[in-house]
């Protein structure tokens, strides 16, 4: 079974990083910066005493060849940058498409799921905002 992108990316990079490093790797607030972005490199920069971005592009060069990215940047003091292959995202939702309500099941899912989905800020004024998550939620839940 595939597991979810962001999880193969950690994956990748902890083949070329120690076990002790502990970093993080999420979508980015504007889609210019890629799918998404990690930092990885400032993390183990901070723990060897590196230069971040001379270790930010040492690790976009090892994970350079790997077909899950199209490209990956390196940007500001060493974030890392990685927009997903075409390729992968097809090959994802064809996934998606063939295993249907069993995608993304683990052995672990027990069947119960917890959904919350209004959040009504009780100082200021419901908005249209309220009630179309309420809905959502409960369209989701259902």
């Amino acid at each position: 079974m595939m597991i979810i992108l962001s999880e193969r990316i950690q994956k990748e990079i902890k083949k070329v990083l120690p076990k002790a490093v502990n970093f993080s790797v999420s979508k980015p607030d504007h889609f210019e910066f890629g799918d998404y972005s990690s930092n990885a490199a400032l993390i183990w920069a901070k723990q060897t005493g590196q230069n971040p971005g001379k270790v930010a592009e040492d690790l976009k060069s090892k994970l350079a060849g790997i077909k899950l990215f199209k490209k990956i940047e390196v940007a500001g003091p060493g974030f890392l940058n990685f927009w997903i292959s075409e390729k992968i995202l097809q090959d994802e939702l064809k996934e998606i498409l063939k295993k249907k309500f069993s995608y993304a099941k683990t052995s672990e899912d027990k069947g119960k799921i917890q959904i919350e989905f209004i959040s009504a800020n009780p100082t200021g004024p419901l908005t249209l905002a309220n009630g179309r998550g309420g809905f959502m939620g409960d369209v989701l839940a259902n």
